[in-house]
């Protein structure tokens, strides 16, 4: 039986995406899902795949294992995202990987999910609470990191800056879904931003 709660492997992911050809990376991916959701979106895989590349041919047969394994994906992302339990989780590589790649993958997240929302037609207006706006800030920050690691700083100390960085994303990305499902007047139509 499959855990509801339990993502597909980083590198399986990736995998799917590859045989896409699509030019983004599991990261980037899920942060995209995930930014459609927070956007008050039901995506489909097709939605989802469009929002990874709008040249993709949508007539074109995928193998049934990517479009399976992508669906999987999906469900479990929106069961994870609408827990009680907090259980959501940003799909990164494992620890095993340096840590800049792993920060890179962080940065591409948050640039997947900001795409996300914008492809979901979410803009923040003026009347959006402290929190709202300073999540969103952060997440842009986040987006634009250096991967670059500080031999100064020392492996251990950013070993746990990255844990930081993970687990503050992630509590932005649930506080964000959490105020778009109780006050959708925060967010205005894509087609009157300001």
């Amino acid at each position: 039986m499959t855990d509801i709660y339990q993502l597909p492997d980083y590198n399986q992911v990736q995998t799917w995406i590859d045989d896409l050809y699509l030019p983004i990376s599991a990261s980037e991916a899920h942060g995209i899902l995930v930014g459609l959701f927070a956007g008050a979106k039901e995506p489909q895989v097709v939605d989802w795949l469009k929002a990874m590349d709008e040249d993709l041919s949508l007539e074109e047969e995928w193998p049934e294992n990517v479009t399976n394994g992508l669906q999987c994906l999906l469900d479990v992302s929106r069961t994870c995202l609408y827990d009680e339990n907090l259980g959501f989780q940003l799909l990164l590589p494992d620890d095993e990987v340096n840590l800049s790649d792993r920060l890179n993958a962080v940065s591409e997240w948050c640039q997947g999910f900001l795409a996300g929302l914008g492809l979901a037609g979410c803009y923040i207006n003026a009347q959006a609470s402290q929190d709202v706006s300073e999540a969103l800030r952060d997440i842009t920050d986040i987006s634009q990191l250096d991967p670059t690691i500080d031999d100064d700083a020392g492996l251990e100390a950013q070993e746990k800056m990255l844990v930081e960085i993970m687990e503050y994303v992630r509590m932005a990305v649930l506080l964000l879904l959490g105020t778009m499902q109780h006050m959708q007047h925060y967010w205005d139509d894509a087609s009157n931003p300001q």
